[in-house]
């Protein structure tokens, strides 16, 4: 009976090994078929990645773009109305000037009014400069 035993455990053992033989090589063709599988969709889903990614940073360009061209409208349209806003400004003090009975008041407002005008184009012109760069 421990003779018997003996066999049945080495033929279980033999047959183990030949299962496992055929599990290993079996496994070995099943791998490479997943990887062959995992790299076509590894490489699939870098594909996708990187369409997104350039879609994305197109997107983003786009909206620099847009945020840029709106800072320097913006930025143009403030240069505009400061300068108009200086302009009249100085025109009512000369205007002011001129009412008064004194020339020395009038000649001194207008003076006044010239140099604001100047400072106000001037600002301007160097903003106009600023936001064309």
């Amino acid at each position: 009976m421990a003779t018997q035993t003996a066999r049945r455990k080495t033929n279980s053992s033999a047959n183990d090994r030949k299962a496992n033989g055929r599990k290993a090589s079996d496994r070995k063709a099943n791998d490479s078929t997943v990887n062959d599988s995992t790299k076509q969709r590894f490489e699939q889903v870098a594909d996708r990645t990187e369409q997104s990614i350039e879609l994305t940073a197109e997107r983003v360009r786009e909206v620099n773009e847009r945020i840029v061209d709106t800072g320097r409208r913006t930025g143009e349209a403030y240069l505009r109305t400061y300068e108009r806003t200086l302009k009249s400004a100085a025109d009512f003090h000369e205007e002011a000037g001129k009412a008064s009975p004194f020339e020395w008041v009038t000649t001194l407002t207008k003076a006044q009014a010239d140099f604001t005008r100047e400072v106000a184009e001037s600002y301007a012109a160097a903003g106009r400069e600023l936001v064309k760069s």
